[in-house]
Parts: structure tokens; sequence; C-alpha cells
């Protein structure tokens, strides 16, 4: 009698250690499968930015809410920013550097000056209109998380 309760208690502590690190690993799994919460990778806010004479814009656009913000290439009039801030955000333009200075082109008659915005020929970048680059420049959209898109039509004046 006495050797079968040892027996029972060494194969219930037996398969305790061997139930708890099992159960930990699958906690840990449907702690990553689930996240931390918050906004997750899957958001996404992207559209178009032209100027309403029909011009695609180029440079960055920045979405700012509060002490947040995140921002993304705007490349041929389009744009997409992964993981943007959620709520009411304000929009601010970063022009493309270079733009609307003048380049020297290489190669090119003695004192040809090319606008760099043609980039020696290549395709053309409309920079935002300047009103645009300013904090509180009046634009806002709300971001509510998920795959969401906004196109934007700039005022050239």
């Amino acid at each position: 009698m006495y050797r079968s309760s040892i027996c029972s208690a060494a194969r219930h502590v037996s398969i305790q250690l061997v139930l708890r690190p099992l159960t930990l690993v699958l906690l840990m799994a449907a702690i990553a499968a689930v996240g931390c919460g918050g906004k997750g990778a899957n958001d996404t806010i992207s559209g178009t930015v032209k100027l309403k004479t029909g011009q695609d814009v180029s440079g960055e656009i920045k979405f700012v809410v509060g002490d947040k913000e995140a921002k993304g290439p705007i490349l041929n009039g389009k744009y997409q920013v992964d993981n943007p801030p959620r709520g009411e955000a304000n929009i601010v333009f970063i022009a493309p550097l270079g733009a609307g200075s003048k380049l020297q082109t290489p190669g090119g008659p003695t004192g040809q000056v090319k606008d760099s915005t043609t980039m020696g020929g290549a395709q053309q970048m409309t920079p935002p209109p300047p009103k645009y680059t300013q904090p509180n420049n009046g634009l806002k959209v709300n971001i509510t998380g998920g795959k969401q898109e906004y196109n934007i039509e700039l005022d050239p004046s």
C-alpha cells in the first residue's frame, strides 16, 4: 500500500512537470496570436493627393493626433501610411527636397538651367502648396482604424 501511494504521487508529479511547460507554451502562443491590443498592423490610410488643377502632388504626408504622428511618401500622387494614430488627425504635407530650386543640368549647354521639379526630364514632381506644409492648415481626417481610403484635393492658391 505504501509503495502504491509513492508511485501514484510520482506519476502525479511527473505529469505536472510535463503539463506546466506545455501550458506555458500554449499560453504564450495564444498571447502572441492575439497581440497586446491597440492599433493593429493592418491599420492603413491611403489615397491620392492632387491639386484642383489635376496635377499629382509629390512629397510626404503626415497625420498628427495629439503627440502621435505617422508619415509616408507621396509618389505619383498616391500615398499609403501604415499604423497611423487613431482619432481626428491634422494633415501636414512636406515638400520634396529641392522642390522649386534650380539645378544646373549635367552635360547640358553652358548656362542651361532646369527646374529641379522636372528632375532632368523625369516625371514632374509637384510640391504641395506652402499653406499645406504648416500645422493647423485646416486639413483633417478622422482615422478609425482598419483599411481606410482618403483622397485629398488641394487648392493651389
